[in-house]
């Protein structure tokens, strides 16, 4: 199982970096009310984390669960990248057209 730091996930979500206090906050909230790090990734209901946050980091866990993300592996001393979504679902969340549904039976 491949795992993204929750971290990164709320950040990628949120427009922001891990560093960012916004960001910072968001996942010590995830971890305080849903338990920990590892819950949320592994086995919080998708309808919690998007209650304690939005649908947006709940469809980033779903994505990295599924393993349906972006993986650039590293080459040559350069680090790899992840990216949670693609820049086609990026500018859907954007622009607020359709995307796709946040399905809650996981």
């Amino acid at each position: 199982m491949k795992l993204v730091p929750l971290l990164e996930i709320v950040a990628e979500a949120m427009h922001s970096t891990v560093a960012s206090q916004k960001s910072k906050d968001m996942f010590a909230k995830l971890c305080h009310e849903l338990t920990s790090e590892l819950e949320v990734l592994l086995r919080s209901p998708l309808a919690e984390i998007d209650k304690v946050s939005n649908k947006k980091i709940a469809e980033g866990v779903r994505k990295v669960r599924e393993g349906t993300i972006a993986i650039d592996p590293g080459f040559d001393g350069e680090f790899g990248k992840v990216a949670i979504w693609s820049e086609e679902e990026e500018n859907a969340w954007t622009q607020k057209k359709e995307v796709p549904q946040l399905r809650l039976d996981i």
